[in-house]
């Protein structure tokens, strides 16, 4: 192992120092993101003194709230309120710790993100069902709550100045155990068709959520590749496409179909004839995607048809148009790829265009018939947040940054009507793109990323990059030698000197890493300095009780391993003593007061109620305490949907994603 001779002094002595960036760095090319902010409009970490340290041993005896600060975007479904010309999204579960929503209201091309506080009382749970029902103005939700267990009718007013849930009272009750809920469609007026297992509801909201109406559901889904969709101006349903086994062959073809169904009823779908039927297949692409332009009428559909992949034969994602009222179809493209896979993200029925989102920013694609079917993005004010969360740190301020693997977006707790915001235009490398380290230089203000992969099967980087402090520019070091590469592994900052610790090779490779490194900025050279007792990956590391100290706490054998402290002026690093029970998969861990926080929820995302877990430090000996977490496991995304993160006072730890949640010592 490199000699450490004096490294502690050299350390201790770098606290008071001014920064300088080391010489021998190398500029990155940077592409522009698809709607560059203005600079007036990007935000800055600032210059704000950072708020010094909370007394470890205060926060450990205080107790622990955690809570949903801002509720973000599901990359799976949208909704539009064309009152308020918004788009919204709920994630797969709500929580009554929820503090604030986003949503983005669209003008033209123009987009305003902002967050409106939560008012009203939000079931905890798992949001079945959702709709918008423009009569009443209101999203209408079906939310199986976990304590008690019960299924409860959820309205959600979308104001200007707030978010208001009420939760109604139903007449009969619905009963929590039997078949989840399918589809919402809004029959016009407060009249809902409801679609649970086999059955067709029809659910009236008003003071009373009122069930009514059961019927069977038979042949409501024509195959397991139909797409319904609502046509809200004919008050029906058009369904897309069906799976017909053909006897001879003993095998499923798929008929590009269309058929429509009153929403009064009878609920029994009507085929409309058509001319020009693609020749579709059955096998290689799923033919769910299919948005309705409702002036016309008429439905933009996939449609999978045979071709030519080289020399073989094979399926093509095709896109055709049927015109409902001249009962033909048009093929519009060969080859084309929608921007969401499965259906369309949100659909601006007036303005006959569809929502995508995907890294923080929204994008529209027009349906109408003079379209050249191109999305493009829309001039955007604020940020949706990550879909993806690759790395997250928090500032010495006490503000949030986050990338998921392009940009980088700051959010600030403090503010008013907090929202994220797009930091600067530095982007990152595809190649480092998944899991790095992301930490600040206390001194200059500037992060440091180092390691990442481009995905979870590829093989991970060496590579140390320096982004400004306001975000404008993204430099590689050139280094003489750098740690082995690697992914998931932790990363901190004692003093001005970068230390990492543990991962593995790239995230598919379960050999975990025991080598701890630091990086002095100065001299522009890393040095190993020890080495864990076991390999761990997915590491969060820590400044310890001492300057001279590192607490790492990670998984070993796809368990989390006791708690590692180093000792980084003699290189001697040793496992500290559990008592009592301990977390056995923790989903996500932050430094908080002399130790650290974290939330499992078991081995899988299983509909069940987290727990909390935090852990105290006296001395060599550890004890961890658990509560239950006022949340719902799918909504925390599993294994590590949501990055833990420390602030500097370390009373607070936040956990980032498409939600964002704190933990808070109540001091």
């Amino acid at each position: 192992m490199p000699s450490r001779t004096g490294f502690l002094s050299f350390l201790l002595g770098l606290t008071g120092m001014a920064a300088v960036v080391a010489c021998g760095s190398e500029s990155v090319e940077q592409g522009e993101p698809p709607t560059p902010p203005d600079p007036s409009e990007t935000s800055s970490p600032g210059s704000e003194t950072t708020p010094p340290p909370i007394d470890p041993q205060k926060v450990d005896e205080a107790p622990l709230a955690m809570t949903q600060l801002l509720a973000g975007f599901d990359y799976t479904t949208g909704y539009f309120q064309p009152s308020k010309k918004r788009v919204f999204s709920l994630t797969p579960s709500v929580s009554a710790s929820m503090a604030r929503l986003t949503v983005a209201k669209i003008e033209g091309a123009n987009v305003e993100v902002s967050t409106l506080p939560v008012k009203g009382k939000v079931p905890t749970g798992r949001v079945e069902a959702m709709t918008y029902a423009e009569a009443i103005d209101r999203f209408v939700l079906i939310v199986r709550a976990m304590n008690p267990h019960r299924v409860e009718v959820v309205t959600l007013a979308l104001e200007d100045a707030q978010a208001t849930f009420e939760t109604l009272p139903q007449s009969p009750a619905t009963e929590p155990n039997g078949f989840m809920f399918g589809p919402l469609y809004p029959k016009g007026g407060s009249s809902i068709l409801v679609i649970r297992g086999n059955d067709l509801l029809t659910l009236t909201i008003g003071p009373t959520a009122t069930w009514s109406g059961k019927t069977s559901a038979s042949g409501f889904y024509r195959g397991a590749s139909t797409a319904i969709v609502l046509d809200s101006k004919r008050n029906r349903l058009i369904a897309y496409g069906n799976e017909v086994f053909d006897p001879v062959t003993m095998k499923n073809h798929f008929e590009p179909s269309i058929g429509t169904m009153p929403l009064s009823g009878p609920y029994s779908w009507t085929d409309v004839p058509m001319a020009n039927v693609p020749p579709a297949e059955s096998q290689g692409v799923a033919p769910n995607w299919a948005a309705l332009d409702g002036q016309t009428p008429r439905l933009l559909a996939i449609v999978p048809v045979p071709a030519t992949c080289g020399d073989m034969q094979c399926t093509s994602q095709s896109l055709w148009s049927a015109n409902l009222a001249q009962g033909s179809w048009t093929k519009l493209k060969d080859h084309y790829n929608p921007p969401t896979m499965y259906k369309p993200w949100a659909v601006d029925d007036g303005g006959r265009r569809v929502f995508s989102h995907g890294d923080g920013k929204l994008a529209a694609l027009p349906i109408d018939e003079t379209s050249t079917l191109v999305q493009a993005p829309l001039a955007q004010k604020g940020d949706l947040g990550p879909m993806f969360i690759a790395a997250t740190t928090v500032l010495s301020n006490g503000r949030i940054v986050s990338t998921d693997g392009a940009g980088f977006r700051i959010y600030d707790p403090s503010a008013a009507a907090p929202r994220w915001e797009t930091f600067g235009k530095a982007r990152l490398p595809s190649n480092v793109g998944h899991r790095p380290s992301l930490d600040e230089d206390p001194k200059t203000g500037e992060l440091l990323l180092f390691g990442g992969a481009d995905s979870n099967a590829s093989a991970g980087s060496s590579d140390l990059y320096v982004i400004a402090k306001d975000g404008a520019t993204i430099t590689k070091q050139t280094v003489a030698a750098s740690p082995p590469a690697r992914v998931g592994h932790g990363g901190t900052f004692v003093g001005r000197a970068l230390f990492i610790a543990g991962g593995v090779k790239k995230g598919t490779d379960s050999t975990y890493l025991d080598d701890v490194w630091t990086f002095d900025r100065d001299k522009n050279t890393w040095t190993e300095i020890a080495k864990l007792p076991k390999g761990l990956g997915g590491v969060t590391l820590r400044a310890g009780a001492t300057s001279s100290e590192l607490l790492a706490i990670g998984w070993s054998f796809q368990t989390v391993a006791p708690l590692a402290a180093i000792d980084i002026a003699t290189g001697k690093a040793r496992e500290l003593t559990t008592e009592g029970e301990a977390p056995q998969r923790l989903w996500s861990v932050a430094p908080l007061g002399s130790c650290f926080v974290g939330y499992e929820s078991g081995d899988s995302v299983d509909n069940t109620q987290p727990y909390l877990w935090r852990c105290k430090r006296t001395g060599d000996t550890v004890k961890w305490e658990k509560s239950p977490l006022d949340a719902h496991d799918e909504g925390l995304g599993g294994y590590p949907t949501l990055l833990g993160a420390g602030a500097p006072d370390g009373a607070k730890a936040y956990f980032v994603g498409r939600t964002l949640w704190s933990a808070v010592a109540k001091l």
